[in-house]
């Protein structure tokens, strides 16, 4: 072969190795499903928005025209509807596992019906299951599948494309312990994201990650972080990491860089698909490029048939039970003009959580309550249980406590500062005076008995409080789950469910008329 053609294919070879090769990686995402395989109305008040079966359809298709495809959840897979409920959240992971997520980060709601329900899921997930900062030490008596189940959780999952070792680390949000009570997670800890990722990254990099993407049921606000949410200091301490995943607050974020970090959110309920698209550079050994979007998931994306076909008895199932009729009202069972206001909506629930205690051998002087949804409303006629799942959107236990007259004030003294808010807690069973205007520790002006007649310094009242705010309300009510937590409040914690509660009271008392009772007024505030 003649020299110049041996130099000029030298010269060819020499410049292909300089260019290198472009290695293309592709992340779709979805975040806080909460159980919504079909579409739903968002936030918004747009209906036939989302649903997993939408988000199935488009990643088959992306992975069809796509290579170098993975696909990862950020958390809160199966709370939330009346499919997830009813199947405890095993219609979510079968869904992922039909769709082969490469990783599948806990959320906080996964951790809402207990630890036995939690690992159920886990075990029978196909996929990995992430979460760096779950810590489980084994508690006497507890089953041995329970740590079984727990040992599958991993800090991090690595996947190879054309010789690039991507690691997803997974981070679930540090405040589930400040909305689960103790006794339905026994043994699990949450560490903060800082130490965990301390810990972890090295062990990444080790491994021979070159991209790293952390995945996580945690996300950003404007004002910063927060006790579940550490973006900001995550980002800022690790300047490493390439992607950031993220959820938990529901919103849509599509592309936007937290200190040189990608960062991208998909939503709620499957009303989005995330994407990320990535370029890494052979030869410069690094990222080149990183960009992402958010893909709306609307009526112009079919519904994946296979995944429907999966789940047909599942979903005929919830559809049957939501049109079960378990009785019917008198009256308009509205929330308005609530939070702050007596409702027959509020005096429904505080009766039925009253009723249920009383029939599981329990005594109660006083439910401290919440309105549950802000829009909810039952028209007069035939209640079905899919009104009593609107008006009882989330699963919560409750429980009861023994405490002093000047306990109880001090915690609706902690309660009277949400009075302008949809945090406000109303008092049923007994009456109260407020002075919101009055200054903080002055605005409990009275509490007395039903009839009007003032406690007595030295009185005890069994009060009843649902499960999440018994711990700390994602830490609104610090001075309530400090109180209850003490021995002397005596906890007693139920098992039933406040919907089964409000279920069975209108079953109980229909035709229903609840009206309102007077529970508590305002007063001018005192100097």
């Amino acid at each position: 072969m003649k020299q110049w053609l041996l130099n000029l294919l030298s010269l060819a070879l020499t410049l292909a190795c300089a260019i290198g090769e472009e290695v293309r990686i592709t992340i779709l995402h979805t975040t806080d499903l909460h159980a919504n395989i079909l579409p739903t109305t968002d936030y918004e008040g747009n209906p036939d928005r989302g649903g997993a079966a939408r988000c199935a359809a488009m990643i088959k298709k992306i992975r069809s025209e796509t290579p170098n495809v993975l696909v990862v959840d950020a958390g809160d897979l199966y709370q939330g509807t009346a499919l997830g409920y009813l199947t405890d959240g095993s219609a979510m992971t079968r869904t992922l596992n039909h769709l082969r997520y490469d990783a599948w980060t806990l959320g906080n709601h996964e951790f809402d019906w207990g630890i036995e329900k939690l690992t159920a899921r886990i075990a029978e997930a196909e996929i990995p299951v992430l979460a760096a900062n779950l810590q489980y030490e084994v508690p006497p008596a507890a089953s041995p599948g329970i740590g079984q189940a727990i040992a599958k959780v991993k800090p991090f999952a690595v996947r190879e494309i054309s010789g690039v070792k991507i690691g997803m680390v997974g981070l679930t949000s540090p405040g589930i312990p400040n909305w689960s009570r103790p006794r339905l997670i026994p043994g699990i800890r949450i560490e903060s994201s800082i130490p965990a990722l301390r810990r972890v990254l090295p062990q990444m990099k080790a491994a021979g990650c070159r991209v790293l993407v952390l995945v996580t049921h945690q996300g950003i606000h404007e004002g910063g972080d927060d006790h579940a949410n550490q973006l900001y200091a995550v980002s800022e301490a690790f300047p490493e990491l390439d992607v950031i995943i993220g959820g938990h607050t529901h919103a849509v974020r599509p592309e936007q860089m937290i200190h040189g970090i990608l960062y991208s959110q998909a939503g709620y309920w499957g009303g989005h698909l995330g994407r990320v698209d990535l370029t890494w550079d052979t030869v410069q050994q690094k990222l080149i490029s990183r960009r992402a979007n958010a893909l709306p998931m609307d009526t112009s994306v079919a519904m994946d048939p296979e995944l429907l076909g999966l789940l047909k008895a599942d979903l005929d199932r919830t559809v049957e039970h939501l049109e079960t009729r378990i009785g019917e009202t008198t009256e308009l069972l509205h929330p308005f003009p609530g939070p702050n206001k007596e409702t027959p909506v509020f005096n429904l629930i505080c009766s039925a959580i009253a009723e249920m205690i009383h029939s599981h051998g329990g005594q109660v002087d006083g439910v401290l309550h919440g309105i549950l949804s802000a829009t909810a409303t039952v028209k007069p006629g035939p209640v079905a249980m899919r009104d009593i799942y609107e008006l009882v959107p989330y699963e919560n236990t409750i429980g009861v406590a023994t405490l002093t007259r000047d306990e109880l004030v001090e915690i609706l003294e902690e309660n009277a500062t949400s009075y302008q808010t949809r945090r406000f807690r109303g008092l049923w069973g007994m009456t109260m005076k407020l002075a919101p205007s009055a200054p903080k520790g002055r605005q409990v002006v009275f509490v007395g008995s039903p009839d009007g007649t003032a406690l007595r310094p030295d009185a005890q009242v069994r009060v009843a409080f649902n499960s999440f705010d018994l711990a700390s309300g994602g830490n609104r009510w610090r001075v309530l789950r400090r109180i209850v937590d003490q021995p002397q409040a005596q906890l007693k914690e139920y098992d039933f469910q406040t919907r089964d509660a409000v279920a069975g009271y209108i079953g109980r008392h229909s035709p229903l008329n609840i009206g309102t009772n007077g529970w508590w007024s305002l007063e001018k505030s005192r100097k």
